[in-house]
């Protein structure tokens, strides 16, 4: 059921639209800046129901008019296109404002769902790879939490592990225990979290491995490669938020991750992008994303991107289903209509 907060958003939304307000910020945002899209999975409803994280999703009809609504309201151009654009201080070939459509983390489901789309509509976009995940069964920590929680066979568990107390505590909502779930976790040394899960999952009557395939394979990258739509950047290599560990760690994480992109040839060599995970950085970890050769990055501050700006803070705009369900609500979220 659609909360009353995310009802009052479509109605404003959607009278603001009419209004051609929307619009009209749209054309003022679009003269001397451009936007950044930012996505996680397109998924199917039924594809929803076992491991998602709560707000990371788009349904693929709902991406659909998301890219036919670009299409007619800005334009929209592959990431690189825009940062060569801005390098070269070249200015805009149309009066629309310009678009980038990015997705963090390389899943499946963006061959499987939403490539079919972006192809049909000749729309470019960047995914970003976390290099060690692509072409193997593993799954972020992250998501096998979700697993484990929706699958497990005792709603009380018992346990003498003091971290596994504090989650057999937790109570609300299947959306909020997995906010304080993760919450708890995201504390926890990143060497301790995976046999945590395993003791989880053991507590739980739930098998500690997923059966699904989660992320991309390095076939199915090279083939939207070829599609000439597609591009690819880096996410580290593990996935690590980066200013959770030490410096000798990020080095390493940028490095053998752009390293495999160039080695995979699915990046030009001296042009290659990242992508913060979990948008988590500095101005060390910005400095060591530089001194690692890439050419710029993106974070998850939500905002557009002057001309300006540096290019290894770029601002993106989070989009997921809830807040963007109908064009007039899709458009107020790129707008900042509503965050």
């Amino acid at each position: 059921m659609m909360q009353p907060t995310i009802l009052i958003k479509g109605l404003i939304s959607r009278l603001c639209f009419q209004s051609g307000f929307i619009h009209n910020k749209l054309r003022r945002l679009g003269n001397d800046s451009y936007c950044i899209l930012m996505y996680h999975r397109i998924m199917r409803p039924d594809e929803c129901e076992m491991y998602l994280q709560p707000g990371m999703f788009v349904k693929p009809e709902t991406f659909k008019m998301h890219m036919k609504t670009l299409l007619s309201e800005t334009t929209v151009i592959s990431l690189n296109e825009v940062l060569n654009s801005v390098g070269r201080g070249t200015g805009k070939t149309s009066s629309k404002p310009l678009c980038a459509v990015t997705f963090d983390d390389g899943w499946k489901d963006f061959y499987d769902n939403a490539f079919p789309i972006l192809k049909s509509m000749n729309v470019p976009a960047t995914v970003y790879l976390p290099t060690n995940f692509i072409g193997t069964n593993r799954w972020f920590w992250t998501d096998r939490l979700t697993y484990i929680w929706k699958q497990r066979t005792m709603l009380a568990f018992k346990s003498s592990n003091p971290v596994l107390q504090e989650l057999s505590c937790i109570s609300g909502s299947f959306a909020s225990q997995i906010e304080k779930a993760l919450a708890i976790l995201k504390k926890q040394p990143l060497d301790t979290i995976e046999p945590l899960l395993n003791e989880l999952a053991m507590a739980c009557g739930v098998s500690p491995s997923i059966p699904d395939r989660a992320f991309l394979n390095w076939r199915e990258v090279k083939e939207m490669l070829d599609s000439g739509l597609i591009g690819f950047g880096s996410h580290t290599a593990e996935h690590h938020i980066l200013t959770t560990i030490d410096k000798h760690e990020i080095e390493n994480e940028l490095l053998v991750s752009k390293q495999k992109l160039i080695e995979e040839c699915v990046v030009h060599p001296y042009f290659v992008s990242f992508c913060y995970p979990n948008g988590n950085y500095s101005d060390g970890i910005e400095r060591l994303v530089k001194k690692s050769g890439y050419t710029f990055a993106v974070t998850t501050k939500t905002g557009w991107n002057t001309l300006s700006q540096d290019p290894f803070a770029l601002n993106r705009i989070g989009i997921h289903q809830d807040i963007a369900s109908t064009k007039p609500m899709f458009l107020s979220r790129i707008t900042g209509l509503f965050s």
